[in-house]
């Protein structure tokens, strides 16, 4: 974000950078059962704010220290032909998140807001982890050409967090990790619908 004006000239920024590596396979049990699962990593730098501001802005430059983590999943899903009509997919996946260490202070808050602990981890070493299950199960029965019902459950962890600020007229949100003090969220989501195709598929 780059902010200007006759006497104010800076940028805010807020970063992810990662890399990450998949590996997924498939197996064939019979004419009714695909089997599909793999697992996945990723290797997250976050920078949650950074300012760089000319010499004549009145602002001091600053970037706060990196985060590190590492996201990791094993998953597995079979999908499963019951009838010609009647499909189901169902499967699990096991997600996990690690703050890693950076040779920093981590600071722990009471519900009041006030440090009630503080702790200096090695670079790398891993300060937090949060391990989640996640189900999830979708139906579909297609009871003529051109209709069918359809439903899912699905439960969705997200360990990434967008962080806006409300009370400046500045566009300034930041990307924040799970952390000691920020816990990972999960959402739950239902789904039943009812698809039909119109005009002879059309």
């Amino acid at each position: 974000i780059a902010i200007k004006n006759d006497n104010v000239d800076f940028d805010i920024k807020s970063s992810i950078k990662d890399i990450n590596l998949k590996q997924e396979f498939q197996y064939f049990i019979n004419t009714r059962n695909k089997l599909k699962f793999g697992i996945n990593a990723i290797n997250h730098g976050i920078i949650p704010g950074q300012i760089d501001a000319s010499l004549g802005s009145g602002i001091n430059s600053l970037k706060l220290t990196t985060n590190k983590s590492i996201e990791a999943a094993v998953f597995i899903t079979n999908d499963w032909t019951i009838t010609e009509k009647f499909t189901m997919s169902y499967g699990l996946r096991l997600s996990s998140f690690t703050m890693l260490g950076n040779n920093q202070n981590v600071y722990s808050y009471s519900t009041n807001g006030d440090v009630s602990d503080t702790n200096v981890y090695k670079n790398n070493s891993f300060v937090t982890t949060y391990p989640i299950l996640e189900p999830r199960v979708s139906m579909s029965y297609v009871y003529s050409k051109t209709a069918s019902f359809k439903a899912a459950y699905a439960r969705n962890a997200q360990y990434i967090h967008l962080v806006s600020n409300t009370t400046t007229s500045s566009p300034t949100d930041l990307w924040i990790p799970s952390s000691i003090n920020t816990k990972p969220e999960i959402a739950d989501q239902v789904s039943v619908g009812w698809f039909k195709n119109l005009k002879e598929n059309s």
